[in-house]
């Protein structure tokens, strides 16, 4: 069986080894696993020491030691899988094995990859080495353990086709099939370690079935009938005696499993060769298969043998008499009415069933109907009643006001007697198709002929608008307030980079949105270059903004749905908006928000063209949003507005609108890549999110908002050269940034709240770096000691400890490549640190670079071979940026490849960035390295500010 072992392995060798990076992941992968179980190891030895009572009463077993099996596995991901079974099973955590499988699915390829089958292939070979090295009375820790890591991996099953990894272990049965290699031959004796390796393995094998994990029980009918059921050699007593010692294995393991299929032939392991795997042996006088009566005879065979002293070995005895009771006890609870569980209804299995062992029956689904008659439910049905979680992955749970007013809306349009699609939220009316006009529709803006544009004047508008505000439009560093504070002058300058919108231009816009969605079935809009804009903000920009698709895209959930509801209202009431005057502050910031959307729409069709018909017209709704901005900051800010409601009255929900619109001004700076205000926005948000983060509930969409608008603020921080040196201060260093877990950072940026949290304070020790250096002065004691400690928990961070609660475990695509965006910006953070604070050597800095460089080319990869590019997301650039402007000359070449990929995706910030990267490159092949970052030279001279994002 070890000769089969090393043949395969030998086979796979060459196919592995020429499959670097995989390796070089997977090696990664499995030691931060491999790590936080060898913790929670150390932990649990720790607690037993401390303990002596307990320690008494439950003695610490052995260590396993892998290590002779390691010496024969040479090859990845062999070794990165003996490390995380050798952890677990050394583990007295009872979550080890949960651990370890999450360690192991980690590990394996894509589903879709060609590297998947060699992969398990490797991972089958391993566990059954490891079973064949484990006692075969060990439980937990032991070859229970082996057996518990299987069945966590089944919980980790994604996909919803007919072949699940890891629901149904895939190819296991296959492998057990081509491995089972029996080494009891009648022309040769078994040598010792052979035989107690076959009892090992046979032991893995019948607690598999047992725990219904496998379904290969026509190996321990093998055994059963080589030992029971043949007569005995006097010349080949060790033969004879494995033979008994494995087959008692079988049933003191998968006992109750054997005498159900024996009971009961409807419940047979399938398939069965019914020639060879159930076939008798010559003393068993019956029909083949499995049955009572040949159940009997196992067992009276196993008892002639624990009582024959002359023929058997002690240990032969004992290993009867154990099976004799083990068929003795399935026997009686085969003869018991089965225990009777209430199943606890969880999905997708019940929790009560697995904890007790059994096999779940299911559950149905009871539907009641409660007629006129009844006022309420009866109490029965109430205690079954199952709570569902509010909202819609499309439409976020707002406030039951809100729901009303989206249904009033859409009853009081159903009573006109207008023909048209409406909408109002989620909800919403529309006519058959068949009852409209038709017409073809394009869906972007260059394919409309100029003559048929429905609004000409806008171009017209927008053109004198970028001579006659070219200075206006631009706002000095030194206007820029420090908070947007309610008397404060300032801020309401922030915004008036253009006249003031009239309201016959917004009401003309408005009006000729009725539906912007062509899913509803509007047809004839009055304008169809705005209805086109905003479709393609919502199925284009929107998630091309960011780096996976999530149903809780900001950009679409939030932005989008508040802009559509101020254009259908306005679209349903003309009066309504003919009127916009600074009191109305929810009308003004959703209307502001509708221009910053047309805005980022129209830069994202304009691309790299600056001068051409979508520029202008994105000019045009960017000096249109900031008006009507104004209008909102206005009211929202005086001490008292004309409805009489006082500034402390105000809702949450004004400044949640007013922080969108600011918000989304920064988007589209990014998608113009001029840069010339996102900061402005992004300081002026700064009390905005004071006054809302002391009053937000969590997980809503203003908590979302906020931790935008923080983690914003931080990019924006860690490449501004602008920044003041800053003295030491513990508050500052400390003070909490993101509100909850942060988990939304993790589909809106690729990165988890704990590596923003290291980026704001990396930035924060750099400044205090730079004032220290600045002023000749010792560094205090209490930085030093900060800077050592935020080094080691960058450098020991891993993913193993985010649990990206925002992906579901089945998206495998998703869910690789948010880890692989993850541990890009990881590695990128200990460049920065690196760059910014403490020095590393080259060779460091290099392989840091190397490995930013492998992780977002692999991204890029990926989505080309599983076709998730079919919808484009583009991938954050802060780790590339950091990262490629650290290369040495050798390595350009592969950031210059993915830089053009990245222009791909039309974000005009982009070109910016890497145009700052080119100049760096020459920057560093022509001076001398003064102890600053080349980029932040760069920066300096140029007088610009860049937000890589």
């Amino acid at each position: 069986m070890e000769n089969n072992h090393k043949t395969g392995e030998e086979g796979l060798e060459e196919d592995v080894a020429s499959r670097p990076k995989i390796e070089l992941e997977s090696s990664s992968r499995s030691a931060d696993v491999a790590s936080q179980l060898n913790k929670t190891v150390q932990s649990s030895l720790e607690e037993e020491e401390s303990n002596p009572v307990k320690s008494e009463k439950h003695a610490p077993q052995s260590k396993f030691d892998l290590r002779e099996i390691k010496a024969t596995s040479l090859i990845e991901p062999a070794i990165s899988i003996l490390n995380i079974i050798e952890t677990a099973l050394n583990s007295a955590s009872p979550g080890s094995a949960s651990i370890a499988a999450q360690g192991l699915d980690l590990l394996c390829p894509p589903t879709k990859s060609r590297d998947i089958g060699d992969y398990i292939w490797i991972l089958w070979t391993m566990f059954l080495d490891v079973a064949q090295a484990l006692p075969h009375d060990s439980d937990k820790p032991g070859q229970g353990a082996l057996v518990a890591i299987l069945f966590e991996l089944q919980q980790c099953a994604k996909g919803d086709s007919e072949w699940r990894l890891w629901k149904d272990l895939p190819l296991l049965s296959n492998f057990m099939d081509e491995t089972w290699t029996d080494p009891v031959r009648k022309d040769e004796i078994i040598d010792a370690q052979s035989a107690r390796m076959w009892r090992n393995q046979n032991a893995f094998a019948a607690r598999c079935v047992g725990a219904g994990v496998g379904e290969w029980a026509h190996f321990g009918i093998w055994q059963l009938r080589a030992a029971l059921e043949e007569s005995r050699e006097a010349d080949q007593a060790e033969n004879q005696e494995c033979l008994i010692l494995v087959a008692s294995e079988w049933v003191i393991h998968s006992g109750p499993r054997l005498l159900q299929w024996a009971q009961d032939e409807d419940k047979e392991p399938e398939p069965f060769d019914w020639g060879t795997d159930v076939a008798t042996g010559t003393l068993f006088q019956g029909n083949p298969g499995l049955s009572h009566r040949r159940w009997k005879f196992w067992k009276d065979r196993f008892n002639e043998v624990s009582k024959d002293t002359a023929l058997w070995s002690e240990g032969a005895i004992a290993a009867a008499r154990e099976a004799v009771g083990s068929m003795a006890e399935a026997e009686t609870r085969q003869g018991k009415e089965p225990a009777k569980v209430k199943c606890d209804a969880s999905r997708p299995k019940c929790h009560r069933c697995i904890k007790a062992n059994i096999e779940c029956q299911g559950y149905n689904v009871p539907l009641y109907w409660i007629t006129d008659e009844e006022s309420h439910a009866p109490s029965a049905i109430k205690r079954q009643a199952m709570k569902l979680p509010l909202g819609v992955p499309h439409w976020r749970a707002g406030q039951i006001n809100d729901v009303d007013e989206h249904l009033q809306d859409v009853d009081g349009y159903k009573a006109t007697e207008a023909r048209e699609a409406y909408a109002s939220g989620p909800f919403g009316v529309f006519t058959s198709r068949s009852q409209l006009p038709t017409k073809p529709s394009t869906s972007l803006i260059d394919t409309l002929p100029v003559e048929d544009t429905p609004m000409p004047e806008i171009f017209e508008e927008a053109l004198d608008e970028r001579e006659a505000n070219t200075e206006t439009a631009s706002i000095e560093e030194d206007d820029v307030i420090e908070d947007v504070h309610p008397h404060s002058e300032n801020a309401l300058s922030l915004y008036t980079a253009g006249p003031a919108a009239e309201s016959q231009d917004i009401l003309h816009i408005c009006h000729s949105l009725i539906n912007p969605f062509p899913m509803l079935g509007r047809e004839d809009s009055k304008d169809i270059l705005v209805q086109q804009l905003m479709h393609n903000y919502v199925h284009n920009v929107a998630t091309v903004l960011q780096p996976v698709v999530h149903s809780g895209n900001a950009y679409s959930s939030i932005y989008a749905t508040q802009a559509m509801a101020v254009a259908l209202k306005s679209s349903k009431n003309e009066n309504e908006i003919q009127h916009l005057g600074p009191s109305n502050i929810a009308l003004n910031s959703k209307t502001a928000l509708l221009y910053a959307l047309l805005t980022s729409s129209a830069f994202f069709l304009r691309g790299s063209d600056r001068f051409g018909e979508a520029d202008a017209l994105a000019t045009s709704f960017r000096l249109k949003a900031q008006a009507h901005l104004q209008l909102a900051l206005k009211s929202l800010f005086d001490p008292k507005t004309s409805s009489g409601q006082s500034s402390s009255e105000k809702s949450l929900s004004d400044y949640e609108g007013v922080l969108s619109v600011m918000l989304t001004l920064v988007t589209a700076d990014v998608l113009d890549g001029q840069m010339n205000e996102f900061w402005i926005h992004l300081d002026a948000t700064k009390g905005l999110v004071r006054n809302l983060r002391q009053h937000v509930l969590p997980g809503s969409q203003a908590e979302h908002l906020i931790n935008i608008s923080y983690f914003l603020r931080t990019l924006s921080d860690s490449l501004d050269v602008s920044n003041e040196p800053l003295p030491w201060s513990r508050d500052i260093y400390n003070a909490p940034l993101f509100l909850g877990d942060g988990s939304t950072l993790e589909f809106t940026y690729g990165v988890t709240a704990k590596l923003a949290g290291f980026i704001r304070q990396t930035c924060i020790l750099a400044r205090n770096t730079a004032y220290y250096r600045s002023n000749d002065t010792d560094l205090p004691d209490e930085f030093l000691a900060a800077r050592e400690q935020l080094l080691a928990r960058i450098s020991e961070w891993h993913i193993s400890q985010e649990p990206l609660v925002s992906f579901s475990k089945s998206d495998d695509i998703t869910l690789l490549l948010i880890s692989k965006h993850i541990l890009a910006f990881a590695t990128s953070i200990r460049i920065y640190y690196h760059t910014r604070v403490l020095p590393c050597d080259q060779d460091t800095l290099q392989f840091l670079v190397r490995s930013v460089a492998s992780q977002l080319t692999e991204i890029e990869d990926i989505k080309k071979r599983t076709g998730y590019n079919v919808i484009p997301t583009a991938t954050i650039s802060w780790p590339g940026f950091i990262a490629s402007c650290q290369a040495s000359a050798s390595d350009r070449p592969v950031w210059a490849k993915w830089w053009n990929q990245m222009l791909e995706y039309r974000i005009g910030n982009i070109s910016n960035l890497w145009t700052v990267v080119q100049e760096t490159w020459a920057l560093q092949d022509s001076e001398l390295d003064d102890g600053e970052p080349y980029w932040a030279v760069v920066l300096r001279r140029r007088g610009t500010r860049i937000l890589a994002i």
